[in-house]
């Protein structure tokens, strides 16, 4: 069951593309906003309560691997969503999945950030009567 399923436009995209590269160096942020300027697909967000996609990139949340925590901030123009994660088994990393919001969908990510960590809690609950 998706519980959301997010397009973006192209400039939105390319707003947060380059938001995200002012972390990097300035080479290899010079490159990359070269190459994007000329060819770079617009990727579908897909979430539902066991999995998050990001076009082709695609994290499962299952036992070994489940959300701790979501924010939501603004960074300049961009809303985006900071999805935690936190491995259960040892030697699995947590890590952060940031994803842009699209504009008209601030109160959906609201709603769907209170979703995820509820079914997360619930998941969480079971694992521990097991």
């Amino acid at each position: 069951m998706t519980k959301a399923h997010w397009i973006y436009s192209r400039q939105e995209w390319k707003t947060y593309v380059y938001k995200m590269l002012e972390r990097k160096n300035i080479v290899l942020r010079t490159w990359k906003k070269l190459l994007l300027t000329f060819a770079f697909k617009i990727p579908e967000v897909k979430i539902t309560p066991v999995s998050i996609a990001i076009g082709k990139d695609r994290r499962e949340i299952n036992h070994d691997l489940r959300v701790r925590d979501i924010d939501i901030m603004n960074m300049d123009d961009i809303n985006i969503m900071t999805v935690s994660f936190e491995g259960i088994k040892p030697g699995k990393k947590a890590k952060k999945l940031l994803i842009p919001v699209p504009k008209g969908k601030l109160r959906d990510a609201f709603e769907l950030r209170q979703q995820l960590l509820a079914a997360n809690q619930l998941f969480s609950q079971d694992q521990a009567i097991w």
